[in-house]
């Protein structure tokens, strides 16, 4: 949303309600799944345990991105000059200058560098969950399919 206020910050609280309410649901879900008669329990624990633990770390890369936006938003305010003040160089002429400093302005700066590692960190876990994610569902599809030998292995 354009602009500053509680628009923006309402819109994060209700994303950040809506991404808790959703990781509940699916791990909830996920616990509570039927299982077939002949699978015993302690064999189902390592899928719910990876289950909930590529949710949950999909959780903090959604919470360490949004951090580190929060964190850029929070330091570009913070580093901005607002203000008039007017300087008389003779007795006839003046010119105008801005110079209204924010009260955090030392802590803004080192903030809006920090945005960057958190949004490159959030980012980068995302992108490595992606990737161990297709890999993992690749390795057990090529796992379960049946291996047919092809006709030139024999030569």
């Amino acid at each position: 949303m354009a602009g500053a206020g509680w628009p923006n910050h309402l819109a994060t609280l209700l994303t950040l309600a809506v991404a808790i309410a959703v990781f509940v649901l699916v791990l909830r879900h996920d616990a509570n799944r039927a299982m077939p008669a002949q699978v015993t329990v302690p064999s189902t624990a390592p899928a719910r345990q990876t289950t909930a633990r590529l949710f949950t770390l999909l959780v903090v890369a959604g919470g360490i991105t949004t951090l580190g936006a929060l964190w850029l938003h929070v330091g570009s305010s913070g580093t901005t000059l607002v203000g008039l003040d007017e300087r008389w160089v003779s007795a006839e002429q003046s010119f105008p200058q801005l110079t209204i400093d924010g009260e955090y302005s030392a802590l803004a700066r080192p903030m809006k560098m920090a945005d960057y590692v958190l949004q490159g960190a959030g980012v980068a876990l995302a992108l490595r969950l992606a990737v161990d994610t297709l890999r993992a569902a690749y390795a057990t599809r090529t796992a379960t399919s049946p291996r047919v030998d092809s006709p030139t292995a024999a030569r």
